[in-house]
């Protein structure tokens, strides 16, 4: 807002004043008069004052979604609210444990975009189903209105640009003992996955969390496509 005030102030003095004769501010002692160009500002100081503002409003704008925006968003509502069966079919038991990497202490690693619509298919949830399983994302430990235990860790999916940003998140409940991490930062949650059906009936992913830890957020944290 501020970069955007700005630049609108400088676009109405340049409107108001483009056409205005102004003099040299200096003498002039020879006959010919004034030789060189007056009409316009030196072109460092015209770009200064475009990149100022943008440069402001860049480095003062905070980088991920308010609490309000999220819930705005549908970040705590159930997820998702379809139960179409997944195009690229629906992994084996046995092909996940086997196929999947895993972490140091033997846990799945998997992306939680693929937790977060685990649940379109009953199947694939039933396969899902107790998994010891490690996910990294933004952490909210709680939600509004939940117990001080649940909370959702989330990603966001961006399709055009930063404001159509959608947050895809998967509730969490923290384990007796488990401190909770700083909110809206970035970490990785590891516990068992199971899940509950909400008042519309759907499924939705739960992680019984037993183990946080604080991660530095990569250079690019957003899904850029499904």
């Amino acid at each position: 807002i501020i970069g955007a005030l700005g630049l609108a102030v400088i676009g109405l003095f340049v409107l108001l004043t483009h056409r205005q004769a102004t003099g040299c501010g200096h003498q002039h002692d020879h006959d010919g008069g004034c030789e060189h160009d007056h009409d316009e500002l030196p072109a460092p100081a015209i770009l200064g004052c475009m990149i100022v503002p943008l440069l402001a409003a860049t480095f003062l704008t905070q980088d991920s979604f308010s609490l309000r925006a999220l819930t705005h968003k549908g970040a705590f509502d159930e997820a998702p609210k379809i139960t179409a069966p997944l195009a690229a079919g629906v992994p084996s038991r046995e092909t996940l444990e086997r196929d999947r990497p895993r972490n140091e202490r033997g846990a799945i690693v998997f992306d939680l975009l693929e937790i977060h619509f685990s649940s379109m298919d009953a199947d694939y949830a039933r396969n899902m189903e107790g998994l010891r399983v490690s996910v990294q994302g933004r952490v909210l430990a709680k939600a509004p209105g939940g117990a001080n235990d649940t909370g959702i860790i989330y990603r966001l999916l961006l399709t055009c640009c930063a404001a159509d940003g959608r947050p895809l998140s998967v509730k969490t409940r923290l384990a007796p003992g488990i401190t909770a991490l700083p909110e809206n930062s970035w970490g990785e949650m590891e516990g068992t996955l199971t899940y509950q059906k909400g008042e519309t009936g759907k499924l939705s992913p739960v992680l019984m969390v037993d183990r946080v830890s604080e991660q530095p957020a990569p250079a690019e944290e957003y899904l850029l496509r499904y």
